[in-house]
């Protein structure tokens, strides 16, 4: 029986492994996603474009990420899969000059054989063409002026809001904000944000690599990427904030207040 689901966009029918992402008088988004997904092409921990029917868009499909999460009983070893696999999709999309915009577990689909996969550029940048979607309330916090409302270090904050998720099951002060209004959570969150406030993240595996997305110090995902490798390289070892290297980078900048961190 196919699955259908209303997008904000798009409707979406999903059948066996294929999803028809069904455009209807938006052009300017199937436009859009179109482009980015020809210039992507085949990459691992990308939705893959099949086939296109008129105003329809033919991927892969997969599990919703988030849902998964809700229900629980994720492993550690599929945590670590799930967030090296997107890093290096990420990495993928930012080298081809495209700002996905609304980076979250909603928009991340696990296919059968376990690999996730980056879903949804119907409203991504692509070169100097603008965003045409913004984060959700949990993944965005405004950039200081004079900065793009969206940009790779916009990604990277979602990134880190992204591999929270994958950790706890829910997105940053998800607790806090779900009784909440929607402007309620989107000004508490993003009050939060503005202040430098964040979740604890202490006892995740992963606290170095979403407190440095937070705190913006990683420049690329080629740096968090780095930093990622050295986990799984040195992991038998302990290691401190300055065994990464978009750590040491700040000490050397002169940065002295730093999120407090035990060693992982």
């Amino acid at each position: 029986m196919p699955k259908h689901i209303q997008g904000s966009t798009a409707r979406i029918i999903i059948t066996g492994n294929q999803a028809a992402k069904i455009y209807s008088g938006n052009d300017e988004n199937f436009i859009r996603e179109f482009n980015v997904l020809q210039r992507l092409g085949k990459h691992t921990n990308v939705v893959e474009m099949l086939d296109v029917q008129d105003r329809t868009i033919i991927l892969q499909a997969g599990r919703c990420l988030r849902e998964m999460l809700q229900e629980g009983d994720i492993s550690h070893e599929q945590q670590e899969k799930w967030v090296c696999g997107l890093a290096r999709g990420l990495q993928y999309v930012h080298d081809n000059n495209v700002i996905h915009a609304d980076l979250n577990a909603a928009n991340v689909i696990v296919s059968g054989d376990d690999i996730a996969m980056w879903i949804d550029f119907g409203g991504s940048q692509l070169d100097d063409q603008e965003a045409l979607a913004n984060y959700d309330e949990y993944s965005y916090r405004p950039p200081e002026h004079p900065d793009a409302p969206v940009n790779r270090a916009t990604d990277i904050f979602a990134f880190g809001c992204t591999v929270f998720e994958i950790e706890t099951g829910a997105p940053p002060f998800y607790h806090e904000t779900k009784h909440m209004s929607q402007d309620g959570r989107i000004s508490y969150v993003e009050d939060m944000y503005r202040q430098q406030l964040f979740p604890s993240v202490e006892n995740l595996r992963f606290r170095s690599i979403i407190m440095c997305c937070w705190q913006g110090q990683y420049e690329s995902m080629s740096a968090l990427k780095q930093d990622l490798d050295s986990m799984g390289v040195q992991r038998s070892k302990p290691l401190s904030w300055y065994d990464f290297p978009a750590m040491r980078m700040a000490i050397r900048n002169g940065i002295r207040r730093l999120w407090p961190c035990p060693t992982i």
